[in-house]
Order: C-alpha cells, then sequence, then structure tokens
C-alpha cells in the first residue's frame, strides 16, 4: 500500500493534485467510491452481532435509496459545476462566508476520527498495544503516502484495497460455510437463539431507525462523494459510476451483514462485538487466508481513513487557509499537505475522547447534515436558492440547534422531548429558515408583477 500511495506522477497544478485533473475514468471511479464507504468496519461488526439482519435495513438501505436520488437528479448537475468541493460550491450561489462556514462544517463530517479509531481498536487487538498509540500510530502511517501524491495516491490505493476487502469477506464467509454449514442452518440457529436477529428492525425502536434513515441523506453532502464526481471525466461517467456502485455497496453490505450472523449464531458470547468479524475468521480460517483477510479489513479501513485525511486536508488547505493567509494558489498543495496533517491530529483527539465508532457517527451526523443539506440541494438543483444571509444562518443555526440538543440537561423536559433525537430539531430549524426564506421571496416576486 505504501509503494502504491508513494509512486507519483508529477503534479503539475491544484487541479492535478486535489481532482486528478478531472480525468477519474469509470472503473477507478466505481472502485475508490466502493472502497471509500466502509471505514467503520467494526461499527458494521458491533451493529450486526447485536441486532443481526437490521443491520442491512438501517446502516445500508437507505444509503442506496439516496445513493439513486443523488445518481439521478445530481450527479450531473454536480460535475458541471466544475467546482473543487462543496465550500466552492456554495460560494457560487451564497457567497464567501457561505464558502467559510460550510468549510467549518465540512471538516466536522469529514474528520478521520471514526476511522483512526476504527484502525486503533485494529492494531490494540492484534497487537496488544495501548489504543491511544494504535490511533496516533494509523494517523501518521496514512500521512506518509497521502503526503506525497495527493488526490491520485487515493485513488491508486482505493483500488488496491477493494480488491482486498471482497477477497477478504468472500474467503471469510467460506470458511464459515465449510465450518458451520449453510446460510439457511445459521438462519435456523438464530431463530431459536435470538429471533429478533432476523426481524427488520432488530429491537430497535422506530424513531432509532427513522434518525439513522435520515443521517443517511449524509449522502448527499457527503464530501468524497462529491470529491469523486467533481473529479470524474464527465458528468454521464459521474452518474454511470454511482448506479454500478449501489451493486457493489449492496453485494458488499450481504457479505459483512451474513458475516455478522454467522458470528452472533455459532460463537460463545463476546464480550465486545466490534471483534465479531475477527473472531469469526480466527475460528474458521486457518494460517495464511486469516492474514489475507485481516488485510482485507486493513484496506476497509485505510480506504476511507486517507480519503476523509485527504478532504479535511483540502478543505483546510484551499478553503480556509488561503482566506487567513492570503496565499497565492500555486501554494494550495503545500498547504493541504499542512491541513492534511492538522486534520489527523485532531482526528486523534476526538477518538481518544470519543472512543465509540457508532457514537461518533451518530453524533457527526446529527450535527452536520441539518446544517449542509439544504444549502447543497439547493445550489446543485438551482431551486429554492434563498438570500446569502439566510443560507449562512442556516449553517450556523441548524447546527447549534443539534448541539444544545445534546449538551443541555434535560431533566425537567417533558418525555417527548426527552427523547427526541438531536437530528430532529436542528433539521426542523433547517426547514423553517428555508421555507419561511422561500415564501417571502415569492411573496416579494408576486408583488413585483402586480
Amino acid at each position: 500500500m505504501l509503494l502504491v500511495g508513494l509512486y507519483r506522477k508529477k503534479v503539475t497544478d491544484t487541479t492535478d493534485y486535489l481532482l486528478m485533473g478531472r480525468r477519474l475514468t469509470l472503473p477507478a471511479f466505481i472502485m475508490t467510491l466502493v472502497s471509500t464507504w466502509y471505514g467503520a468496519i467494526f461499527a458494521v461488526s458491533e451493529f450486526t452481532y447485536s441486532y443481526g439482519f437490521s443491520n442491512w435495513v438501517i446502516m445500508a438501505m437507505p444509503y442506496y435509496v439516496f445513493g439513486l436520488i443523488f445518481a439521478l437528479f445530481f450527479a450531473r448537475k454536480a460535475r458541471q459545476t466544475k467546482a473543487f468541493s462543496i465550500p466552492d460550491l456554495l460560494r457560487r450561489d451564497y457567497g464567501q462566508s457561505a464558502e467559510s462556514v460550510s468549510a467549518c462544517i465540512v471538516l466536522l463530517l469529514t474528520t478521520p476520527a471514526p476511522y483512526v479509531l476504527s484502525m486503533g481498536i485494529f492494531l490494540q487487538y492484534l497487537l496488544g498495544v495501548p489504543l491511544p498509540l494504535a490511533i496516533i500510530g494509523s494517523a501518521l502511517f496514512c500521512f506518509l503516502y497521502v503526503l506525497k501524491g495527493g488526490f491520485s495516491s487515493v485513488v491508486r490505493t482505493d483500488i488496491l484495497q477493494s480488491l482486498l476487502m471482497f477477497s477478504g469477506f468472500i474467503l471469510l464467509l467460506a470458511g464459515a460455510w465449510i465450518q458451520f454449514g449453510s446460510p439457511i442452518e445459521t438462519f435456523q440457529v438464530l431463530q431459536n437463539k435470538s429471533p429478533s436477529h432476523l426481524s427488520l428492525t432488530g429491537g430497535n425502536s422506530l424513531s432509532y431507525i427513522f434518525v439513522w434513515f435520515f443521517i443517511a441523506s449524509w449522502t448527499l453532502i457527503d464530501p468524497g462523494f462529491h470529491q469523486r464526481i467533481y473529479a470524474a471525466k464527465s458528468a454521464k461517467s459521474a452518474q454511470k459510476g454511482i448506479l454500478i456502485s449501489i451493486g457493489f455497496w449492496a453485494l458488499f453490505d450481504a457479505m459483512t451483514t451474513l458475516s455478522g450472523l454467522y458470528a452472533y449464531a455459532w460463537l460463545n458470547q463476546l464480550d465486545n462485538p466490534a471483534n465479531a468479524f475477527l473472531e469469526l475468521g480466527q475460528i474458521v480460517m486457518p494460517i495464511g487466508l486469516y492474514g489475507i483477510f485481516i488485510t482485507g479489513l486493513l484496506a476497509v479501513i485505510m480506504s476511507t481513513l486517507d480519503s476523509t485525511a485527504f478532504i479535511s486536508g483540502a478543505t483546510l488547505g484551499r478553503d480556509l487557509l488561503p482566506r487567513v493567509i492570503r496565499s497565492a494558489k500555486e501554494q494550495i498543495p503545500f498547504y493541504t499537505r499542512i491541513g492534511t496533517l492538522i486534520a489527523l491530529l485532531g482526528a486523534c483527539v476526538l477518538a481518544i475522547l470519543i472512543p465509540s465508532v457508532i457514537d461518533l457517527f451518530y453524533t457527526i451526523g446529527s450535527i452536520a447534515v441539518p446544517a449542509l443539506l439544504l444549502p447543497v440541494l439547493s445550489s446543485l438543483s438551482q431551486k429554492f436558492v434563498v438570500p446569502q444571509k439566510v443560507a449562512v444562518t442556516n449553517m450556523i443555526l441548524a447546527p447549534t440547534t443539534a448541539v444544545l440538543w445534546i449538551v443541555l440537561p434535560k431533566t425537567d423536559w417533558p418525555e417527548t422531548l426527552k427523547i427526541l433525537e438531536p437530528f430532529y430539531p436542528g433539521m426542523a430549524v433547517s426547514l423553517t429558515l428555508w421555507l419561511a426564506a422561500t415564501l417571502l421571496m415569492k411573496n416579494k416576486q408576486s408583488k413585483i408583477k402586480l
């Protein structure tokens, strides 16, 4: 991986460093998009072992829905904007203030924290090193190859990683089938052991499931998604690539969900469900093949870790630092490298403070999605575009509401508000602001016509 990442052709300009000169081919587009969607593999392990088949309903199916929406309605438009990033896109319609505020939210949305934590857990399990040390080591390893080649290094390693991740889980399922029997036999064991593991909800409340469904709208504003679309060779290639990628996502989700069900059905009770895939592999695979599987898990995590680290670095290096330092455009690659290091160090701190991958995702999604969803969709569709001040206010007020909902004590609150997930009030504020501004603009336009 280091050899592939460190090899690079000469980087000629900012577009080349950040977007491969917008010449990302269809096969490379698919492989990099598929591989970067699964960095939190231990969260999938934990969720599937704990709640069973509902992993597919909660953690997979909603992303197909929003991926399809993006492909059909927004992919071509996004590529045609020739933007560099989401902040760059929003600057076109909502000005430099919107660019700066959205860049701060993108930094939260693309923090590598969940992935350096996943790598840290992985290394701690394999090597027995302290978790903080494993987290910092993972971040530095990633920085080594992202440092040199920029986005082209990320894509090249993603291609290798996509092959490894599929190979690893094919071997895991083959070993489980040979050792324990077919999936049908596993379902029969689960039916007796824990019927809820075969249900669509997994015992979770509908409110909890709906929050995760709406958090999946993250897809529409995912900076990694946008980066690959902006880098695609053409608008048609971007749209086609997303549609094909959905099929590969479904295949990989089927393999990980089935692996988690095998683990719960046949293994003794695990102290840490996040290690379910590792424990299953250790039992059903011989030495050698287990090594390939471990390499596949490494690939799953690293593919997303390097991508989010680079996007965070690019956000700092292009969308924020030049505004403060007032640097020349040719210095953007240098500031992107500095930004990547800053992002990885910040991710290490966040991962050590919140050592739960699922909690990190839930918190980040609840805060960032309400802030960016409507501004990005309005800018792409050129419908319901509101005044600049409203857009900036939305990007400040919506996430602030979600944060306050998380941190404020709720002792004297009514029970219905206590159990309300923070995503909902944040999104309600965003929708209210946007709807009010849209109605006011229409009212003014109708008066002018009269």
